[in-house]
């Protein structure tokens, strides 16, 4: 079993990365084209699922490599 410190301390890395996200997509102004958000990256079409749940402005693929390289220090 994981000590409650160690749990709360994952939880709150969990939040912060969340906020983190939230924050670096609505710092992105979205494209949008012929009404429908596509990805800053690709220019595929983002899942309106995906757009109502986090606003993303990069389709997944795109938003997990974009984590990556920040992750890496490359952003």
């Amino acid at each position: 079993m994981s000590d409650p410190i160690d749990r709360a301390n994952k939880i709150e890395e969990q939040q912060r990365e969340q906020a983190l996200k939230q924050q670096r997509s609505t710092q992105e102004k979205p494209c949008i084209v012929d009404g429908l958000r596509v990805c800053l990256d690709c220019d595929e079409r983002i899942l309106p699922l995906r757009v109502e749940s986090v606003n993303a402005v990069r389709c997944l693929e795109c938003q997990t490599f974009e984590e990556i390289r920040i992750k890496q220090g490359r952003g």
